[in-house]
């Protein structure tokens, strides 16, 4: 189970918990020779061995899950990069999350605050450099200060001024004090109602991803026969999404979701996937739906009884910007800042209509497989394209080997040198790089 440190995490819970191997295996319906596998990480678990040692050994399924493991490690060395000057040990951030996972998810949680505190004293700045209504309320402020500070310095510097003259100038001050203090008033309500908003600490790419990460990519509600737009309006009102625009990407995501469980059913569309060998063309032929659905669909199969391939997924719009993000073992997917530009995902936009397969070479180790396919969107008008959108597929090239996903692949097949984002990945001399790493070639 490359990446993964769950086997070490079991084992350490287990002996914290003053279990054998045997006296565990046997609670969880294994045998201890297969436990010992999955300890020293040569097997990897899922579905019902996963469910069970984790009840077994009193932890949640997810301090278990490969995916959210993965997330973790991805996110810490993200920071590591953010803050180059703090100089994290970044070679040792999967043993730290394997050993410490609390300690990690506390790391990450705080960066995560740094980040939208950060993101939130930028749009502060810039609101106070752009915001049409306090440029104008601060000059008038300015202006009225001025115009009583003149006011006064003639009254102290003037020793002769007539007694109707002066009365006249005390008005000007009291009016122009009066209209300073009730801009002063506006300006203090102003800054109150934008903190009674309660505005999120998060960023809304941040938020969404929690929510569908938290679920593992899968929403089995919108798979039931009987889901519709109340079942999403349902899901998005007992969620912990704060911000208004977080919430409307959600349900965005959560309506394509809901198109594709419907076009797809997911009992009748896994058993035609291993029919077919996962052959995307064959299944969007049967199904009579488009590619990137079909590339979507496969994302959210999980193993059953570890048979099949676990997929991760990619999407990105026009302008780079990555939309949707199922991560797989050994395949990291940044949350924060750019992917490698070298990723198929990319190339794809400047072919639209074409389903292309690569073989990508990671930088931290590990082969896979990539179908990607860029497509417009219906804008509903004649003659003007929706929005562009490429998606890519990756699937481990061990675990795609005898499938659809390889057929025609000859052993010679040049392979795509990738990374994962230009900070993080260790290979030097790519003429692609956009900003200099902070791990080594030797990590």
């Amino acid at each position: 189970m490359r990446g993964s440190f769950a086997g070490l995490r079991i084992r350490e819970r287990r002996r914290a918990l003053g279990l054998s191997q045997t006296a565990l295996a046997e609670r969880a319906g294994i045998s201890p020779s297969y436990l010992n596998l999955i300890e020293h990480n040569k097997r990897g678990i899922a579905g019902k061995v996963l469910l069970s040692l984790a009840r077994e050994l009193d932890l949640p399924p997810s301090a278990l899950s490969k995916e959210a493991e993965l997330s973790l490690i991805g996110d810490l060395r993200q920071a590591a990069a953010d803050m180059p000057v703090d100089q994290a040990e970044a070679d040792v951030t999967e043993e730290f999350v394997s050993r410490y996972p609390g300690w990690a998810r506390l790391v990450n949680t705080l960066h995560g605050q740094v980040r939208a505190q950060r993101t939130a004293i930028d749009a502060l700045s810039d609101r106070l450099t752009h915001d049409p209504f306090l440029q104008t309320t601060l000059h008038e402020v300015l202006t009225r200060i001025t115009a009583v500070h003149s006011t006064v310095e003639i009254l102290a510097t003037v020793p002769d001024i007539p007694d109707d003259q002066r009365a006249r100038f005390l008005r000007n001050v009291n009016d122009e004090s009066a209209r300073l203090a009730n801009v002063a008033r506006e300006l203090t309500q102003y800054f109150d109602d934008a903190v009674e908003q309660d505005q999120p600490t998060t960023l809304p790419d941040e938020e969404v991803e929690r929510f569908f990460a938290q679920r593992q990519n899968r929403v089995p509600e919108l798979e039931a026969e009987a889901a519709d737009t109340s079942t999403i309006t349902e899901l998005l009102q007992a969620s912990e999404l704060r911000g208004e625009e977080a919430r409307r990407r959600a349900q965005t995501r959560l309506s394509a979701y809901l198109e594709e469980a419907r076009a797809l059913p997911l009992e009748p569309f896994q058993a035609a996937a291993r029919k077919t060998g996962y052959d995307v063309a064959a299944l969007a032929r049967q199904f009579g739906q488009p590619i990137p659905m079909i590339l979507r669909r496969l994302s959210r199969l999980q193993r059953r009884g570890g048979a099949g391939p676990l997929f991760g997924l990619v999407s990105i719009n026009a302008a780079g910007h990555l939309a949707e993000r199922i991560a797989l073992p050994g395949f990291p997917i940044p949350r924060h800042g750019a992917a490698c530009a070298l990723w198929p995902v990319y190339q794809s936009l400047a072919q639209p209509g074409r389903t292309e397969r690569h073989i990508v070479d990671l930088a931290t180790g590990g082969r896979f497989i990539t179908l990607t396919h860029a497509n417009y969107a219906d804008s509903g008008t004649v003659g003007l394209p929706g929005p562009l959108t490429s998606t890519m597929l990756i699937v481990d090239a061990g675990d795609a080997a005898g499938t659809a996903l390889t057929t025609g692949l000859a052993e010679n097949t040049p392979a795509v040198a990738a990374g994962t984002g230009c900070r993080i990945c260790p290979r030097p001399a790519c003429a692609s790089r956009a900003e200099p790493a902070i791990m080594t070639a030797q990590i």
